[in-house]
């Protein structure tokens, strides 16, 4: 069996600190290359790439700490780009990836191709589900090489977080709201145990968490706190850093 060599480029939500940048990921699985997300942590992701490899970026939603890392592209050496993103995704990135604001899409020097979900099939192993969050915002699955991945940021504790991550191997959960928060009906986003809680339901093998807001984690010492936090509840759990590489 192939390893799968995951690659957290930035694990912060809402907007960078010395510690961390905006959410990205990047899953690679032999030749195939997936991102999870293109906060600003995107901007490292030609550190650990070849030069003219092709990949499929998938968004969850375009909240601006989800997508900020776009504005990098320019120096990724990709040789094509797929982008999978929710309903609208055309209409947003046409937006967000064009003159004046950064180089547009049409102008990277490489093929970029954006497939709106669920209208546009997603790549082979790949799954999708809608999560609870106060936009429409999607979570993933990825099935490579005998391995599942389930990616879930911006949501608030629901079924279809735990029904993406049954018996993954690894479930990167987001983290936004601080150890002990009272959890509420309109919750739209998940403290560590609430994440914990998520990991142990679904059966995964390994939790890591991610998207630190960073006025309740302004240091490493309040994410070690969460990590602590949820191993209470679930004992195979990680405060992801940034540039970190796991393999499964």
């Amino acid at each position: 069996m192939m390893n799968i060599e995951i690659i957290f480029l930035g694990t912060n939500g809402w907007s960078d600190t010395p510690i961390g940048s905006t959410l990205s990921v990047l899953v690679r699985a032999g030749s195939e290359i997936f991102i999870l997300d293109a906060g600003m942590g995107l901007h490292r992701v030609d550190r650990f790439i070849s030069p003219k490899s092709e990949a499929k970026l998938l968004l969850s939603h375009f909240h601006l700490d989800h997508v900020a890392g776009l504005h990098t592209l320019a120096k990724a050496p990709f040789a094509a780009l797929d982008i999978f993103g929710p309903c609208g995704a055309r209409a947003a990135l046409a937006t967000l990836v064009s003159d004046p604001y950064t180089c547009s899409l049409e102008k990277l020097g490489y093929p970029v191709r954006v497939h709106e979900v669920p209208n546009d099939p997603l790549p082979a192993g790949v799954s999708c589900a809608l999560l609870h969050h106060n936009v429409c915002c999607l979570g993933y699955r990825l099935e490579l090489n005998g391995r599942i991945i389930a990616f879930c940021t911006d949501t608030g504790p629901c079924n279809s977080a735990v029904q993406l991550a049954q018996r993954a191997d690894l479930l990167v959960a987001e983290c936004s709201l601080p150890p002990g928060a009272t959890r509420t009906s309109g919750d739209t986003h998940l403290s560590p145990e609430m994440a914990a809680n998520i990991a142990r339901e679904a059966g995964v093998r390994q939790l890591m968490l991610v998207h630190f807001d960073p006025t309740n984690y302004p240091t490493a010492r309040e994410r070690n706190s969460a990590a602590k936090a949820a191993q209470q509840l679930f004992p195979r759990t990680e405060a992801a850093q940034d540039e970190q590489i796991l393999r499964l």
